[in-house]
């Protein structure tokens, strides 16, 4: 150091008397004489043992915490403090963005629909530092945009400010993974959801299942069937899976329905729609239109 008049900052460890092992840091500058010659040097030494054990288990749980957001179906991410998305940890196979993954953005993302609602709950999130909910349409690879309902919880230090924000994204559309293997009967909710859904009367459905209008009446006021029910009850769910109907059983929730209808149909009864509200999202596809509907949020005679 002194040779070459060079300032010095290096880590090392030692053994202390009582044989525990110390990180060190050493910062050091050597000193000039009145010939401008470097004659001496100070310098000073940190013990940073807790700095280094802090920083060895950060990159420990920085890969278990990619292996376990990859296992999972869902989208996660890391957002600034100001919601601005900063990178994926996993990016699902019906979920990749292609050059959105390099410079990821929530205003490419999201619908501008969706835009300032998107940002009014963000803005009351950063406000309160609590956690966030919110559903809205996503734009995928392909160009379209799907139903997307996503989570978020603020890390905060010790003076309670925010330093990132952590979250998952999920695809609405994709049921494929939470249906349950063994399902049971159609419930009522679901009976009358489907009627609305398809704006049939009691009649209407009689007519086409062959199941009695009083039979009808009775199974979508009272649930839980008995076992004479249950050929009426296949007949009823046949006719709805061919009137598009797509019975749900999730494995966690309560049990629900879509309807995958064409968009001529769809739009011959857009005047007059069934359902309005919050119980109601549409996704438009370039050949067809999900409604997913929350059964539970549904009751109709």
């Amino acid at each position: 150091m002194l040779r070459h008049s060079n300032a010095v900052e290096r880590e090392f460890r030692i053994v202390s008397s009582s044989g525990r092992l110390r990180w060190i840091m050493l910062r050091a500058e050597p000193i000039a004489s009145d010939l401008r010659d470097p004659s001496r040097a100070v310098g000073i030494c940190h013990d940073i043992t807790r700095h280094r054990e802090d920083l060895l288990l950060l990159q420990q749980n920085q890969p278990r915490l990619r292996s376990i957001a990859q296992l999972s179906s869902a989208l996660s991410w890391v957002a600034k403090p100001d919601g601005a998305l900063i990178e994926f940890l996993s990016l699902p196979e019906h979920m990749r963005f292609a050059e959105l993954v390099i410079r990821p953005s929530w205003t490419r993302l999201v619908h501008p629909g969706d835009a300032d609602s998107f940002q009014e709950i963000w803005l009351k999130g950063i406000e309160t530092r609590q956690r966030i909910l919110l559903e809205f349409r996503m734009l995928a690879n392909d160009g379209l945009y799907f139903p997307c309902w996503s989570v978020g919880a603020p890390s905060l230090d010790t003076e309670g400010n925010i330093k990132e924000w952590v979250g998952i994204s999920k695809n609405l559309a994709d049921v494929s993974g939470w249906r349950q293997t063994k399902r049971g009967p159609l419930t009522a909710a679901q009976i009358r959801a489907a009627r609305a859904i398809l704006t049939w009367s009691v009649d209407r459905l009689s007519q086409q299942s062959g199941v009695r209008p009083g039979t009808i009446r009775r199974l979508e006021e009272i649930d839980g069937s008995s076992e004479s029910d249950a050929t009426d009850l296949a007949r009823l769910e046949e006719t709805l899976a061919v009137a598009e109907i797509d019975f749900m059983f999730l494995k966690e929730g309560k049990p629900g329905l879509r309807a995958i209808m064409n968009a001529e149909f769809f739009t011959a009864k857009a005047e007059k729609p069934p359902i309005s509200g919050p119980a109601l999202k549409i996704v438009a596809t370039e050949q067809k239109i999900f409604k997913i509907c929350t059964v539970r949020c549904l009751s109709f005679s």
